[in-house]
């Protein structure tokens, strides 16, 4: 978590000085305000369609990671919990094999 928080907090910073340098630049300045009526409404509309894109084909979507199931290569008596891993069940869920005496 103070990974991410640190990351978050650096990139702030430097799209802060990136912005600052710009602004700075009278030539930069002119010509995003030449572009923007142009630049703007294409950069939202290709978010648009990179978002609908991704959530509307099935092959854009992200996969999830397979789950295995029970008995296929781990024991009979593991669950896998899909956050945690693999843990022990309780006892009380153990199926037991029963002595029928034959």
């Amino acid at each position: 978590m103070l990974i991410t928080l640190s990351v978050f907090a650096g990139m702030i910073g430097v799209w802060c000085a990136a912005a600052a340098w710009l602004g700075a630049h009278l030539a930069a300045v002119a010509a995003i305000r030449r572009f923007s009526h142009v630049l703007a409404p294409v950069v939202f509309i290709a978010i648009g369609v990179l978002i609908l894109a991704r959530f509307a084909i099935p092959s854009a979507r992200p996969r999830k990671p397979s789950v295995r199931r029970r008995g296929s290569t781990r024991s009979a008596n593991h669950v896998h919990t899909g956050i945690t891993g693999i843990v022990p069940e309780p006892e009380s869920n153990v199926r037991r094999r029963v002595d029928t005496g034959r």
